[in-house]
């Protein structure tokens, strides 16, 4: 309960970006994408904050495709590739972003 807290003032945060998170196969609940976070999140973020996710872990991406679909969250983009078509979709910023990643 101690993570993220005291760390940020509220609505201080513009974006978060969550790259390759352990995926926590066994215990969901932990993942970085649960409920339990983004509830964390929400504390700090200013309106319209993003989270932005990035993983190689088929475990991770599913979760969170569902978290998305279960907890109605607004979700801008969402792909399987990212470094195929859909990287046409992305800001300049973005780009460099991720291949630094």
């Amino acid at each position: 309960k101690q993570l993220l807290k005291g760390q940020c003032a509220e609505n201080e945060i513009d974006e978060i970006w969550l790259t390759f998170s352990d995926p926590q196969p066994k215990k969901p609940r932990k993942r970085l994408t649960s409920p339990l976070f983004i509830g964390r999140y929400k504390k700090f973020l200013k309106k319209n904050g993003l989270v932005h996710v990035k993983t190689d872990s088929d475990v991770l991406f599913e979760y969170t495709e569902e978290q998305i679909k279960e907890e109605g969250y607004k979700c801008h983009a969402l792909t399987w590739d990212l470094y195929g078509s859909f990287q046409t979709k992305l800001t300049n910023k973005e780009k460099e972003i991720f291949l630094k990643l």
